[in-house]
């Protein structure tokens, strides 16, 4: 039988506390507990109508439906800087990056910010698969505290500060 050799990284990865909790949710759930999830990012809105009219007259008919450049479609970067436009931020087209989601942002941004061994700063509560990203890229994320009661706000400058090492 051959034997799979897991990278250090691999086994020093975090498993993703969505990952660890769904099974225990799942037995208090069969055993009748009712639950509020709070551990997905899921849209508690309807989907608007325009979106699903949009998917049903997408103009590409072929039999497979062809990746998007992996730039990003120019239509979707040319959306984005009219957005940041509107907000007082000029971009240009080369000035975007489009990505899969947040975690490809995040990690992204992690990834040309630092260097193997650095530290990072995030303000909790966070996403827990940030843990995640900050074990791959070899960094490690030091945690400030934000509160309900003042809105998430960031504290004041001196307590970030004082994470600094």
């Amino acid at each position: 039988m051959t034997h799979l050799n897991v990278s250090q990284r691999g086994r020093t990865m975090p498993m993703s506390a969505m990952r660890k909790l769904t099974p225990l949710a799942q037995a208090a759930t069969a055993r009748g507990v009712h639950l509020i999830r709070l551990n997905l990012g899921q849209p508690d809105i309807e989907t608007p109508a325009e979106f699903w009219d949009a998917v049903r007259a997408f103009p590409e008919r072929e039999p497979t439906l062809a990746y998007a450049p992996s730039a990003g479609r120019p239509e979707l970067i040319d959306s984005l800087v009219a957005y940041y436009a509107d907000s007082d931020l000029v971009l240009t087209p080369e000035q975007i990056i489009v990505t899969i989601g947040g975690c490809e942002a995040v990690l992204f941004g992690i990834l040309a910010c630092s260097d193997p061994g650095d530290e990072i700063l995030a303000p909790e509560p966070y996403y827990s698969n940030y843990n995640g990203l900050a074990a791959m890229a070899d960094v490690k994320l030091v945690a400030f505290t934000t509160r309900a009661d003042a809105g998430y706000h960031l504290p004041a400058s001196a307590e970030i500060e004082a994470k600094i090492t």
